[in-house]
């Protein structure tokens, strides 16, 4: 997708990320990892892998940029198709093609939780 209509709101780094294939992470340096707590845009979230913690920016497109920091302190920044932030229909979409895996887990756990329930 381009990113010529976001990039005057863009970092060259949010950028470089855009340019990369869907999910692919770019690993950051202490001091890229600062300038993006920095900025107001990125919200605290939920996501993959769960140990990790996680914040999101929205982009005015539709996709979303994911920022996972692992528990030892390594960082990567990657994109989303969906931004799950966005809206009921985004986050639906987020799950079905950004984290199937999760989506399965979800499904895994509430049918458990139906059949406990059921007897």
């Amino acid at each position: 997708m381009p990113t010529a209509h976001l990039s005057s709101t863009l970092s060259e780094l949010e950028r470089r990320v855009l340019d990369l294939d869907v999910a692919a992470p770019l690993v950051l340096t202490a001091r890229e990892l600062d300038a993006l707590l920095a900025d107001p845009a990125y919200h605290s979230s939920l996501g993959h892998p769960p140990h990790a913690t996680h914040y999101r920016r929205s982009l005015g497109d539709g996709r979303g940029l994911h920022l996972v920091i692992d528990a030892d302190g390594c960082a990567a920044l990657h994109w989303d198709r969906y931004d799950p932030h966005g809206s009921p229909a985004g986050m639906l979409m987020h799950l079905l093609t950004d984290s199937p895996r999760e989506t399965i887990a979800l499904f895994a756990a509430g049918s458990a939780v139906l059949r406990r329930l059921g007897e």
